[in-house]
């Protein structure tokens, strides 16, 4: 997948793809289905398939005091729509200036005059230009203004009838609802980042740890987790994690990771860590003996729980 900055960018080299658009945040079921929309149409009609995004996210420019934490960062969403199968990203970088375009020189500017679109496809509440003013009713009137399809997705249910959005996504991970969260995802909750060096406490109590500091990104609540981690083409194995803040212990907050049965050096290098069931809430220890004691059993449960789950 060939990845623009910009529209100034991709202008020279990509040709009339069938296009989409939006943050998307999460890469949920619903962004899924916008995708196979996409891949569908340019295989029909011989166009590369491609999306927009922007970065940073838009409400961390205009309003950074309500912005959301990040289900995925923008490293993970290029990953996740390479993927799907996208020929093409263009990540727009997103500034005030930006954010202040009127709907209509958005639409005709960036989107018909600047990626120059064979066909769009967006959700049915896609909102852009300033103040998100803009609706599916300016891209479409647009895009009749110069011959250009564009295609309205209507809500994306799950099977019990429930709406899939970024916002259902944050709120069913911070409540630890992580299977509600991968119903929306398709998918189980995954943190990825680079694994930091730690206090080395784990090592010394005899379960090491993989360490991620995840900064403002979207957690689970404070506790210990049965996860799979993945190692480049390595996936599913085991582990014990634990979030937040050291329990015993000062430190920032992180994802500490105790890969079962595992003992190579993975420091520096790229893991991604899925949340499947939560085990217990943080809590404190009296004695470096208590907190040992504790972890043991969190490992045999999380075996007990992942064994069940295949």
């Amino acid at each position: 997948m060939q990845v623009f900055r910009g529209i100034e960018q991709s202008r020279e080299l990509l040709s009339t793809p069938v296009l989409t658009l939006g943050n998307f945040d999460g890469i949920h079921r619903g962004h899924q289905a916008l995708v196979q929309e996409v891949l569908g149409r340019a295989r029909a009609g011989g166009h590369p398939a491609a999306a927009m995004t922007f970065d940073p996210h838009p409400v961390s420019v205009v309003a950074p005091h309500k912005a959301p934490p990040l289900i995925t960062t923008l490293e993970e969403r290029i990953e996740q729509l390479e993927g799907l199968g996208l020929a093409a990203l263009i990540v727009q970088p997103f500034d005030l200036d930006f954010a202040a375009l009127e709907p209509e020189r958005f639409a005709s500017d960036v989107l018909f005059d600047g990626v120059r679109p064979a066909e769009l496809v967006v959700g049915f509440n896609y909102g852009f230009g300033k103040g998100r003013s803009g609706g599916v009713d300016v891209l479409t009137a647009a895009g009749q203004e110069r011959g250009i399809p564009v295609s309205v997705l209507p809500p994306v249910l799950t099977d019990d009838g429930i709406r899939v959005s970024s916002t259902g996504v944050r709120e069913r991970v911070a409540a630890g609802d992580l299977a509600g969260a991968a119903n929306l995802l398709g998918r189980p909750f995954e943190i990825t980042g680079r694994v930091e060096r730690g206090a080395e406490r784990g090592s010394k109590l005899g379960f090491p740890t993989a360490n991620l500091l995840p900064g403002g990104r979207l957690l689970p609540p404070p506790g210990v987790y049965a996860t799979r981690v993945r190692i480049g083409e390595r996936t599913g194995l085991p582990a014990a994690t634990h979030v937040g803040q050291p329990p015993s212990f000062d430190g920032p907050v992180a994802v500490e990771a105790h890969i079962l049965d595992f003992s190579e050096e993975l420091r520096g290098q790229r893991i991604g860590v899925s949340f499947i069931e939560r085990v217990r809430e943080s809590r404190p220890f009296d004695s470096l003996e208590a907190l040992t004691a504790q972890i043991a059993r969190d490992v045999l449960s999380v075996r007990e729980r992942l064994a069940r789950r295949p």
